[in-house]
């Protein structure tokens, strides 16, 4: 399991821990924002890292 992975997970159990108390609920709303965002962040360096590879593999992978 990827650190990714696990802090998403911990971000999933405090969102919904927070959302139980009326008082939190926008904390949970911000906690949902971060673990939206590491997502996208980790959908990125995945992204990232084919490009290196098509780059240093230097063949034409992609289709454009």
């Amino acid at each position: 399991m990827t650190s990714v992975n696990v802090k998403k997970i911990l971000l999933f159990e405090a969102r919904d821990k927070l959302r139980t108390e009326e008082n939190n609920y926008e904390f949970a709303q911000v906690l949902e924002f971060l673990e939206n965002r590491i997502s996208f962040l980790a959908f990125q360096f995945q992204v990232l890292n084919f490009c290196f590879f098509c780059f240093k593999t230097k063949e034409n992978l992609l289709p454009f």
